[in-house]
């Protein structure tokens, strides 16, 4: 993939809502958000999964992939 500067701008359906990236830095903004947390990507079957805590099964998550 080319190394490239990203400039975008989503604002969300809701106004409380929104996910800005700018020249490598990302900023989220949610009311909603109750937790932050690194994983690493683990193979799963022909697909991968994020390993997390039981306690957000039914709950919508951000996934956020990063270059390394």
């Amino acid at each position: 993939m080319e190394n490239r500067n990203i400039y975008k701008y989503r604002a969300l359906k809701s106004s409380m809502k929104k996910i800005e990236i700018k020249k490598n830095t990302l900023t989220l903004k949610d009311d909603e958000i109750i937790d932050f947390f690194e994983k690493e990507v683990t193979p799963h079957g022909t697909g991968a999964k994020i390993p997390c805590s039981s306690k957000y099964i039914g709950k919508k998550a951000y996934v956020i992939i990063k270059k390394h």
